[in-house]
């Protein structure tokens, strides 16, 4: 009986003890929880105060000191407040702070601990990461001559890609060529690498390159001796080619055109082969885009040979340029390929026809009368929706008469969308309107009138008109929308 009871004592003594000491850590993460707010708020407001010349360098500098800093925790919630600050800020405010972190050796810390030989991979990508977002002009020569092996082995091509992109885009102006050339070759080294051009983590990478580096790529192509030296680059390392292609175009949307002989050198290269594989068909469709943005004149012959490939999406792209080339050939292969078996090589080539002015319109309504209907339909769509609309409104206001094609258009699907256009213009008078409609009194138009009475709010005079040109006896117009 005794020993149930002091059995029983010390099975509650025991849970007493375990309580208090759960309700001892509690009370101990909850201290550290405020103490880090605290640390955070001090620390924001320190940096704000340096930052807005509150306070001096020296008073901010001692926040690398502050004891509390030796806690792994407190220098994790520095860094990360500095990062967000950074990030927030602009100019001259901006390059201070990054300054003064490399005055306080934030990023040679950062640095020596990724190099740690236990510092693990996930650590590495955060450490990669935060140097990165220091953006410390001092480290990009380090970083710039890494040991891309070391890279590799532990996977780490995002993070340090992300790293240099930062540092190289924060300081573009102030970088010598030679540092900027490094970063070319840095580039194409790692996409090269990568066997396959489909491989995510190439893609995540080439992806970093083409979207955080625009003004990088206009200061590239209006230097001299970076542009000379990325495209000879270009030529030299194994790239895949569909990156090479989404470079050359990218250069060229930024008026680059001084490569334009060896675009077409290239092109002619791949342009008659008709057994490509994934990554050449990518990169003459690039080589195609990027010739055609240029619309230069002694191009044309390479968009001859687009026009007659077997490959429908190269004669998609070359129907979409064609527009830029005005001689008589081109409006035999448009008008070839308003009938091509491929609905985007229709599209594109109705739209350059569109863009043809007269001279494409004319092809358009001339084909309105084709017994080809996949043609008719591409023509009439395309002769509803664009540009076909303003001349036929500016020969109505001024002439008073129709643009050709006018009712050959109506009678196709399209043709509703087409009159509601004008129907609905606030430029063409009621009297203009009101005599179409007159017009269209036995064109089976009655049903569609009654349908957008009822959908649109048209004005008075043309409601009556409509009521006086479509009565039907026993009721009127009214009555049939009721």
């Amino acid at each position: 009986m005794n020993s149930l009871v002091i059995l029983l004592y010390l099975s509650l003594s025991i849970t007493c003890i375990l309580i208090g000491v759960n309700f001892l850590i509690y009370l101990y993460l909850n201290l550290v929880q405020n103490y880090k707010r605290k640390t955070i708020k001090k620390y924001e407001k320190d940096i704000l105060d340096y930052i807005f010349q509150h306070r001096s360098k020296e008073d901010f500098i001692r926040l690398s000191t502050y004891k509390s800093l030796k806690r792994g925790y407190s220098m994790s919630l520095f860094l990360e407040k500095i990062i967000e600050i950074i990030n927030l800020i602009n100019g001259a405010h901006r390059k201070s702070l990054i300054n003064l972190c490399d005055e306080m050796n934030i990023s040679n810390k950062l640095i020596k601990k990724f190099n740690h030989p236990f510092t693990g991979k996930i650590e590495k990508e955060l450490l990669l990461y935060q140097i990165g977002e220091l953006r410390s002009k001092k480290q990009l020569d380090y970083f710039l001559n890494f040991d891309r092996a070391y890279i590799k082995k532990y996977d780490l091509y995002r993070g340090y890609f992300s790293l240099v992109n930062n540092i190289v885009n924060e300081w573009i102006y102030e970088l010598e060529d030679s540092q900027i050339n490094k970063y070319i070759d840095l580039v194409f080294n790692i996409i090269g690498e990568s066997k396959d051009s489909q491989n995510l983590n190439t893609k995540k990478l080439f992806e970093i390159f083409l979207t955080d580096t625009s003004s990088l790529f206009r200061y590239i192509i209006q230097n001299d001796n970076t542009r000379k030296y990325m495209i000879n680059s270009l030529t030299r390392k194994k790239i895949p080619l569909s990156y090479k292609g989404e470079i050359l175009y990218i250069m060229v949307l930024n008026f680059e055109y001084r490569i334009n002989n060896f675009i077409k050198k290239e092109f002619s290269k791949y342009i008659n082969n008709d057994d490509l594989t994934h990554d050449q068909l990518n990169y003459l469709i690039f080589l195609i885009k990027s010739l055609g943005e240029m619309g230069l004149q002694d191009a044309y012959n390479s968009f001859r040979n687009a026009c007659k490939n077997k490959n429908w999406t190269i004669r998609a792209i070359g129907a979409k340029y064609l527009y830029k080339y005005k001689e008589k050939e081109s409006f035999y292969f448009l008008e070839e390929f308003l009938k091509d078996s491929s609905w985007w090589v229709r599209k594109n080539a109705a739209l350059s026809l569109d863009r043809l002015a007269y001279e494409g319109i004319d092809v358009l309504v001339k084909t309105l009368n084709s017994q080809d209907k996949f043609a008719k339909e591409i023509s009439a769509y395309t002769l509803s929706s664009g540009s076909y609309f303003f001349y036929f409104k500016e020969k109505l206001l001024k002439e008073n008469k129709y643009l050709d094609g006018f009712h050959n258009l109506l009678t196709t699907n399209f043709g509703r969308v087409f009159l509601e256009r004008i129907l609905l213009d606030n430029d063409i008078s009621s009297k203009h309107k009101i005599n179409i409609i007159k017009d269209l009194k036995y064109s089976n138009y009655e049903d569609y009138f009654i349908t957008l009475l009822s959908r649109e709010k048209l004005s008075k005079e043309i409601e009556n008109s409509l009521e006086d040109i479509y009565f039907v006896g026993g009721g009127g117009f009214d009555e049939r929308i009721s």
